[in-house]
């Protein structure tokens, strides 16, 4: 098993957010994700065991606009 954290921070992150986050990663996981959120700082994690076969990679910022000009997404959900 793999434990992945994802942070969430910033002005305009909600605990909704987070929590919303959290449900869609339970596709994903191998036992209920968890998540945490501490108003006093608008900052939460969520925390995710997955098996250690499956890949996953999480981009932001420049990074992601990188990612998504090498392999752009043609469907949607």
């Amino acid at each position: 098993m793999e434990k992945i954290i994802i942070t969430m921070a910033g002005q305009d992150v909600t605990k909704q957010d987070v929590k919303l986050t959290a449900d869609i990663l339970n596709i994903l996981a191998e036992k209920p994700v968890e998540y945490s959120w501490n108003p006093e700082r608008n900052h939460g994690h969520v925390l995710i065991e997955i098996p250690s076969e499956t890949h996953v990679s999480l981009a932001n910022g420049e990074n992601a606009e990188k990612y998504i000009e090498k392999e752009p997404f043609v469907e949607f959900l």
